[in-house]
């Protein structure tokens, strides 16, 4: 019967290891709000002719005036030094010549280094004129990650988040994409524990103060079947559909949830007593 004492000791071990100490969380900060303001202004610079390399080039620019270092590029051979996913592409487009057209739905998606500590956010912007049913995507896709945010609470447990993201994406008639997935990070880009949005789930793991984690659905009106690009890097959908997503870094603490990738915005529709934006 003692392997039952051992295995609950290695779970309560594991998962000290998977929490942050309030001196790492407020290192971990300063790319968080880095990345969070670039994104913020790059609403700006998401106009008709732009190409993704002069976007991925602001990213980077950006990135560097606030302290931090742009830090995807090199991570598993990946060339750019920010991912620009376009339409179909549904998340890690390797940035190109392309201009932006009427309609397009634009994924950026941000990671950036400072003393040993990852940051990594995400946001979509849609190309006016666009139609309806674009702006309805990227609007999907913002409140799925609302709700996962809302779910990530200490006491909780690891898939009440995606089952909170799948409830949302039901309700607005989409589909959330399943190989794409959420995650601890800290001192490593991609750590546990891994959260997934859709597909069979049981509890996972509990949720613990001191987590820090990253909050990412990606949703779509077509099928959400997806498969690799022949680049090894991008994914794309399997009927064309295009795709939006929101990406969130959060914190765990014992009576809130600090959203630190969004730092200091007015944003009303994330409002709730225990919820802190301000981190």
């Amino acid at each position: 019967m003692r392997c039952h004492g051992g295995g609950a000791l290695f779970r309560a071990v594991w998962l000290r290891l998977l929490s942050k100490t309030s001196a790492e969380i407020a290192r971990l900060k300063h790319p968080a709000r880095a990345v969070g303001k670039v994104l913020y202004e790059l609403r700006e610079r998401v106009q008709l002719g732009v190409r993704l390399i002069d976007i991925a080039a602001f990213c980077e620019s950006r990135l560097r005036a606030y302290g931090v270092e742009p830090a995807q590029q090199g991570y598993k051979g990946f060339p750019g030094t920010v991912s620009v996913s376009i339409g179909a592409i549904a998340a890690h487009g390797v940035p190109d010549q392309s201009e932006l057209a009427p309609g397009d739905v634009l994924t950026v998606d941000v990671v950036a280094e400072h003393d040993g500590w990852y940051a990594d956010a995400a946001w979509s912007y849609v190309v006016e004129p666009a139609s309806l049913v674009d702006r309805n995507l990227v609007t999907a896709a913002w409140e799925c990650s609302l709700a996962g945010v809302r779910a990530a609470r200490a006491g909780g447990w690891v898939n009440d988040i995606g089952r909170a993201v799948q409830r949302r994406a039901d309700e607005l008639g989409c589909r959330v994409l399943e190989r794409l997935c959420g995650h601890g990070i800290g001192r490593e880009l991609h750590e546990d524990p891994l959260i997934r949005f859709s597909g069979s789930m049981d509890t996972g793991v509990p949720l613990v103060p001191g987590m820090v984690l990253t909050v990412e659905p990606v949703v779509t009106f077509g099928t959400g079947k997806i498969s690799l690009l022949e680049d090894g890097f991008g994914y794309v959908t399997c009927d064309g559909a295009p795709t939006a997503q929101f990406e969130h870094m959060i914190v765990l603490a014992s009576t809130t949830t600090q959203i630190i990738s969004i730092p200091g915005f007015s944003l009303p529709e994330l409002s709730a007593s225990w919820l802190d934006l301000e981190g």
